[in-house]
Order: C-alpha cells, then sequence, then structure tokens
C-alpha cells in the first residue's frame, strides 16, 4: 500500500515545474486578453513553451524591440513598431519578421524552429 501512494504522489510532483510556474507567475496581468500585443517587455516564452498549461503556440523566438534603453514612459509605450527581426541560423537559413503596433515579435515553432545557435539582428522601421 505505501508503495502505490508513492508512486501517486511522484506521479503528481512530476505534473507541476516550479521553475517554469515561477516564470509564469512573475509576468503580471495587464488587463489585456491574450494576443500578440500582450505583455509588453515580458519574457514570452514563459507561457508559450512544450508543456505550458496555457497551450499554444508555442514560439521559437518572442519578445519586444524597443527604440530607448532607459525610456521613463510605461512599457505598452516603448515598443518600437514596424523593426525588422532578422535571424540567422547554424544552417545559415534566414527569417524575417516584423515588429507589431507595440514592438512585440514572435515566431511560432510550426513556422521555424531553427538550429541554434543562431545570430539576430535588428533593423528599425527606417532601416
Amino acid at each position: 500500500m505505501k508503495a502505490r501512494i508513492l508512486l501517486v504522489a511522484l506521479a503528481f510532483a512530476a505534473c507541476s515545474d516550479p521553475v517554469r510556474e515561477d516564470r509564469e507567475n512573475a509576468v503580471p496581468d495587464d488587463g489585456k486578453r491574450d494576443g500578440p500585443e500582450h505583455h509588453v517587455g515580458y519574457q514570452c516564452t514563459a507561457c508559450h513553451t512544450d508543456g505550458q498549461f496555457r497551450g499554444p503556440p508555442v514560439f521559437s523566438f518572442a519578445g519586444t524591440v524597443f527604440k530607448y534603453r532607459d525610456d521613463p514612459r510605461p512599457l505598452e509605450q516603448r515598443g518600437l513598431a514596424g523593426a525588422k527581426v532578422i535571424i540567422y541560423d547554424r544552417a545559415h537559413q534566414r527569417y524575417e519578421t516584423i515588429t507589431n503596433s507595440v514592438g512585440n515579435f514572435y515566431v511560432s515553432r510550426d513556422e521555424y524552429d531553427p538550429p541554434y545557435p543562431v545570430t539576430v539582428y535588428i533593423e528599425g522601421p527606417n532601416g
């Protein structure tokens, strides 16, 4: 009987990942519904990664591009819209995406799942 209880306890313990839970809990609720313009400036892959209970999409790359490092405005006003994010992978394949109106960008694993390491370049909206 003790062995069964231990086995059940271990099975439940394996279902939670405290590191992932801490990362996800560190992302504040910004009051916006899920979508491409939420959580500006926070770690997108805290939620959009394999095994997360929030579900898809799973991102290969995601983030926010800012124009100025020390901008005092609220996060959702600091992003650089229209910037080009260029990714080169180990196989020398190039992938590009453009930041949205709040400076966020994301690449789903279904779109592009590169071999690492990668190099990332950012081009401003005016080149």
